[in-house]
């Protein structure tokens, strides 16, 4: 039986539609019936395409969770074992040294068309198919144009706007603006370097200080006239096109791909408990599966955790509009969770807040707090979870602290003590909560 930690340990590997190799799900159930395994933790990375950086982070977080458990300090979880699947998929890392996690010395450096080049070149080998790959190769010969073309510009933004979702917030799409204003406009809103975002409000809320730089507000209501040029408004355009399709491309393998087999799981092992938890676009695949399983009670999970989950903060929102809900709002609706749904979440996430701060740039939103609880387009790995009113607020308790989930409970973890940014999850703090989440189920 292979372990891993000193857990029961399998892997399985999913493509982009959600699709995984046969014989890896019955490496998954052959795992599984080790005699006395009670509990199964479906795990899942975030934005890591090498498999061996993936499989590496899975050692080092287990570790922590292989302390806690033989710590003894949660004894809900004496005298049962846990198993471990680890997930893997196609996930692609942000190409600009600023946006990967916990590596943000490189704000505010100058970016360059040979950057940019190599930032498409980077996204391009997150596609398999020939469209993409066409059309993001068509971009790269527009770059030496972008900075005094109007019509590259436009053409630029409308090759990357094909890989864009827009919509309502909730639905965690970019603003319908992402789809219909001109590309040179978009550029120009999307210039200003966004990374440092904004801690409090600015008298008259018509400014925001943003790094070192001054955004206000036109009179006209428009776009903000703000600093940056339109190369830094390409470089975030591409990073907000690696962020949103990755994010659609993790609820298409948790939907397609992870349901799925935790189903197969469910079905051929009833009695075994299963959790859920995923970092960062992780946390997508994860609550992506949940709200696929059938709405049954034999297909119940016993804990899902978001660990600085990437997608909205109204994921699980009721009538966060008025009259819309959240996309993953059928989660808590149709109670398929048995036990706790938990999210860390940190404004110290900035990799979270700064693709959502981008997504209300294109909504024409320049007042102070682009990317917090109030933004429309907000993250739930910054802000936790938004206008769900199940929601109980607590801490991210040491590990000598006792949490007291109740079933179908949601909490709001404020990390803020302890998560020092979007990846700073590998914590006996983070291990501690998962524990004390499976000794509740």
């Amino acid at each position: 039986m292979p372990t891993r930690n000193g857990f029961p340990y399998a892997e399985i590997e999913f493509d982009a539609t959600g699709k995984f190799p046969v014989a890896q799900l019955a490496g998954v159930l052959a795992t599984l019936r080790t005699p006395g395994v009670t509990d199964v933790v479906f795990l899942s990375h975030g934005w890591n395409n090498d498999i061996k950086e993936a499989r590496t982070w899975y050692g080092e977080y287990l570790a922590f969770l292989r302390s806690e458990l033989e710590s003894g300090g949660v004894g809900g979880v004496a005298g049962r074992t846990l198993a471990i699947v680890a997930i893997f998929w196609p996930s692609k890392k942000y190409a600009d040294a600023e946006l990967k996690p916990g590596n943000f010395h490189a704000i505010g450096a100058p970016v360059t068309t040979a950057s940019l080049t190599q930032q498409l070149a980077l996204l391009s080998t997150a596609f398999t198919d020939t469209e993409s790959k066409a059309n993001l190769a068509a971009a790269t010969t527009l770059i030496d144009r972008l900075e005094t073309d109007v019509a590259a510009q436009r053409r630029f933004i409308d090759l990357l706007r094909g890989f864009w979702v827009t919509g309502k917030p909730g639905s965690d799409a970019l603003p319908v603006a992402g789809a219909t204003t001109p590309g040179d406009q978009l550029l120009a809103a999307l210039a200003p370097p966004v990374l440092d975002l904004p801690t409090g409000a600015t008298s008259g809320g018509g400014a925001a200080t943003l790094g070192r730089r001054q955004a206000v507000a036109p009179a006209d209501g428009g776009g903000a006239n703000l600093l940056g040029s339109i190369l830094e408004g390409a470089r975030n355009a591409l990073n907000m096109t690696t962020f949103f399709t990755m994010k659609a491309r993790a609820g298409v393998v948790g939907a397609h791909g992870v349901a799925v087999v935790i189903a197969r799981v469910q079905k051929e092992l009833p009695s075994l408990k299963v959790h859920l938890a995923g970092h960062s676009f992780g946390g997508r695949v994860v609550i992506a599966a949940a709200n696929a399983l059938p709405n049954t009670n034999a297909h119940r999970v016993q804990s899902l955790f978001l660990m600085q989950a990437a997608f909205s903060h109204y994921g699980m929102a009721q009538k966060y509009d008025g009259t819309s809900n959240g996309r993953f709002r059928p989660v808590i609706e149709e109670r398929k969770v048995s036990g706790p749904i938990y999210i860390t979440y940190t404004a110290k996430d900035k990799a979270v807040g700064l693709a959502y701060a981008l997504a209300s740039r294109l909504g024409g939103q320049v007042a102070s707090g682009l990317g917090d609880a109030n933004d429309m387009y907000g993250g739930i790995g910054r802000n936790g979870a938004q206008r769900t009113p199940e929601v109980t607020p607590l801490r991210l308790l040491p590990a000598t602290g006792s949490y007291a989930f109740a079933p179908r409970g949601v909490y709001n973890l404020d990390a803020s003590d302890v998560i020092t940014c979007h990846s700073d999850i590998c914590r006996i703090e983070v291990a501690h909560a998962l524990a004390s989440a499976i000794a509740s189920s």
